[in-house]
């Protein structure tokens, strides 16, 4: 999972326009889940995956509108697909479905 290299909405927008991937955002605070990182490795293959603890990123925060964290957002193409708030294993479910 990548870490950094964003500090603000230009970075942000660009992290976003990766054509033929899907991109994972994951926000947090604190220490990653190792789900979230057992995540990011298991679909390395069709998605590019970013962590971002917005304790230490804020602009993230109100630049991906996290309003519980943690939270997964999906991308393709530049447009939203999905987003997963907290560790709901039915919404894991169906973030898992899409990156498959």
């Amino acid at each position: 999972m990548a870490e950094d290299g964003f500090e603000n909405e230009s970075d942000f927008a660009k992290l976003l326009q990766t054509s033929g991937k899907n991109v994972l955002i994951y926000a947090y605070e604190g220490q990653i889940p190792s789900r979230a990182k057992d995540l990011a490795r298991m679909f390395s293959h069709t998605t590019i995956a970013y962590m971002v603890d917005i304790s230490q990123h804020l602009e993230a925060e109100n630049y991906f509108g996290i309003i519980e964290v943690p939270t997964f957002i999906v991308y393709r193409n530049g447009e939203e697909i999905k987003r997963v708030l907290g560790m709901d294993p039915a919404g894991l479910e169906s973030l898992v479905k899409i990156l498959a």
